[in-house]
């Protein structure tokens, strides 16, 4: 279908051709326009976790990322996590509310997201020969793992895999979110990379606690479910 598409516009008078380079050009600045387009799918990771089986649930668990299995925050508030991104120096990894920094760090993104570092380190750079089995599994392209293609893949697969256990999640999932402001920032990309639910947990915690009481053993992302977001919203 892309193919078809990029042939299509291929021959398309350059009259037609430069309208949709006006509209790709407006979208890429964004100050005129205030809208926020966003990679992170939570309709779709919401329904391949509910798929999943008793055992698959356990390995999560065990993985340090039960946090998941509660996820219950409703579609990302993209006004709210435009805002946001606009206040995050990447320079020294802070966001700034009011004056007041909040720190971003690998350790924040464990706390909020419930994720852990087992102590493996995940690298998807490098030698192809060491990731080529990977590619091959979840059919990996040049854009990635496609992530209708992966929840697809988990809601047919009913066996529990060790492989990923022990990888530093929290180190990778925060870098990636990191990597992602900052080329939506110096690139003047038209879209957010990232886990963009972090950083929307993270300013509801930390304009929250101190003034309500709130159950502090819990991990932020079960915490913050969809009537606890609007309740707050108002």
């Amino acid at each position: 279908v892309r193919r078809e598409i990029a042939t299509s516009f291929k021959n398309l008078p350059p009259k037609t051709k430069w309208k949709y380079k006006v509209r790709v050009e407006r979208a890429v600045k964004g100050e005129t326009t205030n809208t926020y387009f966003m990679r992170c799918a939570l309709d779709i990771l919401a329904t391949a976790v509910t798929n999943l089986s008793d055992e698959q649930r356990a390995a999560v668990c065990e993985m340090g990322m039960g946090s998941v299995l509660e996820l219950n925050s409703g579609r990302l508030k993209k006004k709210l996590c435009g805002w946001l991104v606009d206040r995050i120096d990447v320079c020294r990894r802070v966001l700034v509310l009011n004056g007041n920094e909040v720190e971003l760090s690998a350790n924040s993104f464990d706390h909020v997201m419930g994720l852990i570092d087992g102590g493996m380190p995940l690298q998807l750079e490098g030698d192809i020969k060491k990731v080529e089995s990977y590619v091959q599994m979840f059919s990996a392209s040049s854009r990635g793992i496609n992530i209708k293609k992966l929840a697809e893949m988990l809601s047919n697969s009913t066996a529990a895999d060790d492989r990923f256990k022990k990888r530093n999640w929290a180190t990778f999932c925060f870098h990636k979110f990191l990597e992602g402001i900052t080329r939506y920032k110096e690139e003047k990309l038209a879209y957010i990379g990232g886990c963009l639910l972090y950083l929307e947990m993270l300013y509801f915690n930390s304009i929250v606690y101190g003034k309500v009481q709130r159950d502090r053993s819990m991990c932020p992302l079960a915490l913050w479910n969809v009537d606890e977001i609007k309740r707050l919203m108002k």
